[in-house]
């Protein structure tokens, strides 16, 4: 190798570097395509506390997430996989739109379609399935303890059973809060 070409190779990344950061923002989705915002993608996984504190997480308190395929992600009981146990999941259904078609979530679980967002639902519409009214907001800033999205989906449902409460996801990351009567999950870390 001659002296010249680690140079050249560093001048080669900066160069990659400065024509990405150069290049166009890349732009939300509309409603027709909110895939993003689940982050469901080979290999993602996700750990998150499952209380509603704010300070330093014990383990118990953590749960982890794995996607598995299909729109399931799966839930165990603590932050390593490999040592917890199953601690439910949330089954999305693949396609537009935002719903569930399955999950089981502390004391909640069920398998009809329950639709967060419509497919080509606007900012401020609202989805309403067996009693229970979703109203999306998006894009929108949305926190979870790990950080703070600038492009996110803020989810509100109101009615009956489990589900009621708030869903935060965040585009790339996926779901990053959620605060409903059946489970609190607050994203810890992307992995």
């Amino acid at each position: 190798m001659s002296r010249l070409q680690p140079a050249l190779a560093v001048l080669a990344l900066a160069t990659g570097i400065g024509a990405a950061a150069c290049g166009e923002e890349e732009a939300l989705p509309d409603s027709s395509d909110l895939g993003g915002f689940l982050g469901l993608e080979d290999g993602a996984s996700w750990t998150y506390r499952a209380d509603v504190d704010t300070g330093a997480a014990e383990p118990e308190d953590l749960l982890a997430a794995r996607f598995e395929g299909g729109g399931r992600v799966a839930l165990r009981d603590n932050a390593r996989w490999a040592d917890g146990t199953d601690a439910g999941h949330l089954e999305w259904a693949e396609g537009g739109g935002l719903a569930l078609v399955g999950w089981e979530l502390g004391a909640e679980s069920g398998s009809e379609p329950v639709t967060l967002v419509a497919e080509g639902a606007e900012s401020g519409d609202s989805a309403t399935r067996g009693g229970l009214t979703c109203t999306a907001t998006f894009p929108t800033a949305v926190t979870s303890w790990y950080a703070d999205f600038e492009e996110g989906l803020l989810v509100d449902c109101e009615g009956p059973g489990g589900l009621a409460g708030q869903w935060s996801f965040a585009w790339g990351f996926g779901l990053v809060r959620l605060q409903i009567e059946a489970q609190t999950l607050d994203l810890v870390a992307p992995w």
